[in-house]
């Protein structure tokens, strides 16, 4: 071989090299699965101005919860969404312990009434029996004194029956106790401190409102209103939240009530209106629907000058829950795609089909990023979720789905 052919041969193999290096580059920097690069369509995220979206699209989930904790995925990485508990689960809390510091998921179930603990901060992981009194039917569940009581309700034939159950728990030596509260209450709440309900009872011309202790003493009558169809909520220790009933493109209005004296003062007034504080009353999130074909819009409500902002996407305020640690910060779950017209209307009658993305909103107009997204190679199942709940200092997120609701977690931190 003379030297020129040698050169030759040298350069294509040099060439060679170079192509198989470019298309090994192009493999591992701009190829990927259809669930790393193909973006679904109509995704809330869309809507968002500013949005930040890092998480993957909607994929199928091969992971399997063992013992509530979600097991680690391929390569190590333990996963952002994991399951807490088989379904029905008809609400949760969170409960932080100290020395170790640990994270406890409190859950009572829906058919049983039953009450279990589990600790979440690492796997392999079995819940534990807190209470086992059986209250079958539950229809909700409001958590009281630290996560040391609650307050549920339930059918008894056509009778709503709302029972305080006060259990045994590694803080407390306090035995178990239950208290009834006056049937057919129609809306209830408990304190953010956890010792006290309100709740609402039917009159002739309206609805009274009552304030007690959560074992049902020191009740009082607070206020009155010429109103039939009323929900309650306590978000703040010196007020409470009083709205009519939701019903898409009828007129709706919203109150706060002075925990103090019962005085009432007008907030919002709108056709389909859904409405929630925080916890110092300074902003109302509130979301009105004009007429039932049409998708409704969220705002931010400043209580001190009644200025409204928009909220992007417009979560429905019944899916959100405040921040634990900013009075500014929502946690909502927003569906994946484009709502149905009659979404709210579809929530209340337990038929909703859109599954939902869960998003991290700033109601004073600034960034909104999404949290996680069920489904996706986090974790969990593509599906509407609801009752979410916020561990303090939002290291984790909880949810029910609906359908065989399950209880499922969510690291916010990792």
């Amino acid at each position: 071989m003379n030297s020129k052919t040698f050169n030759i041969v040298i350069g294509a193999l040099v060439l060679l090299a170079i192509l198989a290096a470019l298309f090994f580059v192009w493999i591992l920097f701009f190829t990927g699965s259809p669930a790393q690069t193909g973006a679904q369509g109509g995704s809330f995220l869309s809507l968002l101005q500013g949005t930040k979206n890092t998480s993957p699209t909607n994929a199928t989930d091969t992971n399997v919860p063992l013992n509530g904790v979600q097991q680690p995925a391929m390569g190590g990485v333990v996963q952002k969404i994991f399951k807490i508990a088989d379904g029905p689960i008809v609400s949760a809390t969170f409960i932080q312990t100290q020395n170790p510091t640990t994270t406890i998921a409190r859950y009572i179930t829906a058919d049983t009434g039953h009450i279990l603990d589990l600790v979440i901060d690492s796997p392999g992981n079995i819940a534990k029996v807190v209470s086992n009194t059986t209250i079958p039917g539950l229809i909700s569940a409001k958590w009281a004194e630290r996560g040391n009581a609650v307050v549920v309700q339930y059918f008894e034939g056509r009778t709503v029956k709302t029972l305080y159950e006060q259990f045994a728990s590694s803080t407390t030596a306090i035995p178990p106790r239950i208290h009834f509260f006056p049937d057919d209450i129609q809306s209830y709440d408990v304190s953010p401190d956890g010792m006290s309900l309100t709740y609402l009872l039917k009159t002739a011309g309206g609805t009274n409102g009552y304030i007690a202790s959560t074992t049902g003493t020191n009740t009082k009558r607070l206020f009155s209103l010429p109103l039939t169809q009323t929900l309650v909520s306590w978000p703040a220790k010196s007020a409470l939240l009083v709205t009519s009933k939701e019903a898409a493109g009828v007129p709706g209005i919203a109150f706060s009530i002075k925990t103090k004296d019962g005085s009432a003062t007008p907030l919002v007034y709108a056709n389909g209106l859904t409405a929630m504080a925080n916890v110092d009353f300074s902003r109302v999130i509130y979301q009105t629907i004009a007429d039932p074909a049409t998708q409704g819009l969220t705002y931010s409500h400043d209580t001190l000058n009644g200025f409204d902002l928009p909220v992007p996407a417009s979560p429905a305020p019944e899916k959100c829950r405040w921040s634990s640690v900013a009075t500014t910060t929502l946690y909502c779950a927003v569906p994946v795609d484009s709502r149905t017209a009659n979404y709210v209307d579809l929530l209340h009658v337990g038929v909703a089909v859109d599954a939902d993305d869960i998003g991290v909103f700033n109601t004073l107009g600034g960034m909104t990023e999404i949290a996680t997204v069920p489904g996706s190679k986090q974790g969990g199942t593509a599906t509407p979720i609801e009752n979410i709940a916020l561990s303090p200092q939002d290291t984790y997120l909880s949810y029910v789905t609906y359908g065989d609701r399950s209880l499922w977690g969510v690291r916010l931190t990792q």
